[in-house]
């Protein structure tokens, strides 16, 4: 009996729980190819529309994963971790020559039937890597005093000092989306400068902070924490 095979995945920041499932069809559920060990993929290799791999990034394509834009990475059960699935449909003569590469071992199928069914449910967990730079290099200026410079007296800093000083992003509308970076109930003035560092260092649109514990000051406002 023909086995119901699923594939489960994700997108980075998301959970294989919260998912999406995809059943394949009867027709490529019963290919042999997914029966056949490392080492028969190796001897005897099929051609690359027939590969798991070549199943599996169609099917997640018919699902409306752009594949232009996610690769694909298989939960490999032997190396307990996730491993590159690259597509043959994409990659040169030479580069075939680890068939391994695009084939997913009977191993790494997870049986989630349960133990009253009649027909074996196997399951593959996938997860999807963003093909896509979000940062450009940081650049560093040679002289350090420069930069000294373009702070202190901006009116005489040269151009090349003030571009050594600035972090470089990506030009407007190439960016790959945005996200920000907070806090919650910070304790100490110290914890937002921190804030304000990793957002820097990781490139984040913005910053905010929840439930921030200020002191009360003499010199402040009355309520003036409630605001």
């Amino acid at each position: 009996m023909i086995p119901r095979r699923v594939l489960r995945y994700c997108f980075p920041g998301g959970t294989l729980r919260s998912g999406n499932v995809v059943t394949l069809p009867s027709q490529l559920a019963s290919r042999s190819v997914w029966d056949i060990s490392e080492q028969v993929a190796q001897t005897k290799p099929v051609p690359p529309s027939e590969t798991c791999s070549a199943i599996i990034h169609s099917v997640l394509h018919n699902d409306g994963v752009d594949l232009n834009q996610w690769s694909i990475r298989v939960y490999d059960n032997e190396l307990q971790g996730y491993r590159l699935l690259p597509n043959p449909m994409n990659v040169d003569e030479p580069q075939m020559s680890d068939r391994t590469l695009f084939h997913v071992s009977p191993e790494c199928w997870r049986d989630i039937a349960k133990p009253q069914a009649t027909t074996r449910q196997l399951r593959l967990d996938l997860s999807l890597q963003s093909k896509r730079t979000h940062s450009k290099p940081i650049q560093k200026s040679r002289n350090p005093q420069s930069v000294i410079d373009s702070v202190t007296n901006p009116q005489t800093a040269t151009s090349t000092s003030t571009e050594a000083f600035l972090r470089h992003v990506d030009d407007p509308g190439t960016q790959d989306g945005y996200f920000g970076i907070g806090i919650v109930d910070g304790k100490t003035d110290r914890n937002l400068g921190t804030l304000w560092r990793s957002a820097w260092q990781l490139g984040a649109a913005y910053c905010f902070v929840v439930g921030q514990r200020f002191k009360k000051q003499v010199s402040g406002f009355n309520m003036v924490i409630f605001a």
